[in-house]
């Protein structure tokens, strides 16, 4: 007989043993930002039960199963936890401080979930440290949590101001999976609490600066073998809420020590001292007349203070945010004319090796054209990519598949001024 006619005859069965099978289910979503309702791309989406696949959505945060048995019951599961610095900066943790201390309120259930870095159920003075050590480079992801987490686009919370009370939906469980079913999911990323992460490579990047906070050190002459301590003051303090960077050394120059002044041991970090850098994040309150540190330096070789110390983005992103909230450039001012910022940098890229994607970060000290020229050891040009890249932190979004090549490859980003090759390995 055929199916219509075996349809009929058990109709009676099928009230007992659920709807009969005349094809395959099918079960379509979309993940989003939670708030800002942007598609998040790079999510895994993996899905179990009756079936077991996964799927990495796009731009658009869309995915898609099919060929599911009908009237099955599966399991929906989003995963991304890559790129945990992505939004995540010292301005959070003020935000998140002043939540902590009573000075301000994270306004919804999804920041406070994002700003619960260790995944404990609740927002205190651990969570601060955590984001501030990822901000630093000392860890490279969140210890207990990952990257994103993501929900039911149907979650309810019983206490907004209290999310963890309700049940969280972060997976999606279905029961006799039909033709056409669709689940949505919300995203958050961790440690963003001003939904500045970049969702996907469409999503635009805001590096507006006002203006610049400059920290103050005297510039000298320095003479080989002689140890200098070096005390950094800051100006119109007052206005200031915080700030992050990286010092970036001469070989000619030796840390011996970093002495605590309004910065303690933990807004520094040393991981890559020994390739003469040094992370920086605070946030809180301070005097113009305060010694914020004092780096304890040696020369190895005369050398002018100006000429060998100076700020870099390459770890630590530098920037510093004034009591109105606003991004300000980080600068070191020597005294003798001289105010230095971050210039021209291109930065090795991430993941490295890697198979699939890789981001290559590079940062602009003002908005330029700029070309990325892909080659083989050979020199042989394998792709040209042509943009216009902001003013400050810009990054470029490479597949491996595109690149048809295992191996070394070398990058070079050249602006109207400045170019800059580096090498990364293909899996």
């Amino acid at each position: 007989v055929g199916n219509h006619d075996y349809c009929e005859t058990f109709v009676l069965v099928q009230d007992l043993m659920g709807r009969c099978d005349n094809g395959a289910g099918a079960i379509a979503g979309t993940i989003e930002t939670a708030e800002s309702m942007e598609g998040i791309a790079d999510v895994q989406v993996q899905i179990s039960g009756a079936m077991d696949e996964s799927i990495v959505t796009l731009e658009d945060g869309a995915f898609h199963f099919t060929n599911i048995p009908m009237a099955s019951d599966v399991s929906i599961y989003p995963l991304k936890d890559i790129d945990p610095l992505n939004g995540v900066s010292t301005f959070d943790l003020i935000l998140i401080s002043q939540h902590i201390l009573g000075e301000g309120q994270l306004d919804s259930p999804w920041k406070l979930l994002a700003a619960d870095a260790n995944k404990n159920g609740s927002i205190t003075t651990v969570d601060v440290i955590t984001i501030r050590r990822l901000i630093l480079g000392m860890e490279d992801n969140f210890p207990n949590n990952t990257s994103w987490r993501f929900f039911e686009s149907t979650q309810e919370f019983v206490n907004p101001a209290d999310p963890w009370s309700s049940y969280l939906r972060e997976v999606a469980s279905i029961n006799d999976v039909e033709e056409d079913m669709r689940v949505n999911f919300k995203g958050i990323k961790i440690g963003d609490v001003n939904e500045s992460a970049q969702a996907n490579a469409l999503s635009s990047i805001d590096e507006r600066t006002h203006g610049n906070f400059a920290l103050e050190v005297k510039d000298q002459k320095l003479l080989a073998g002689q140890t200098y301590q070096l005390d950094f003051t800051g100006k119109n303090m007052n206005q200031i809420t915080g700030y992050q960077g990286t010092f970036n050394f001469s070989e000619t120059l030796e840390v011996l020590d970093i002495g605590a002044g309004v910065l303690k041991e933990g807004n520094f970090g040393t991981r890559y001292l020994s390739e003469g850098l040094l992370t920086t994040s605070w946030n809180g309150t301070a005097l113009e007349s305060e010694v914020l540190f004092t780096l304890t330096l040696r020369a190895k070789s005369d050398a002018q203070l100006s000429e060998v110390l100076g700020l870099s983005s390459r770890i630590t992103r530098s920037e510093a945010y004034n009591k109105q909230g606003d991004k300000l450039d980080l600068a070191i001012n020597y005294h003798n004319g001289k105010v230095d910022e971050v210039g021209f940098e291109l930065f090795q890229n991430q993941p490295n090796p890697f198979l699939g994607q890789t981001q290559i970060g590079y940062y602009l000290p003002e908005a330029s054209p700029v070309t990325l020229t892909l080659s083989d050891v050979t020199g042989r040009t394998l792709q040209v990519i042509r943009t216009n890249g902001e003013k400050g932190y810009n990054q470029i979004v490479l597949q491996s598949q595109d690149l048809q090549l295992k191996g070394i490859i070398y990058y070079t980003l050249a602006s109207e001024k400045n170019t800059s090759t580096k090498k990364m390995v293909v899996e």
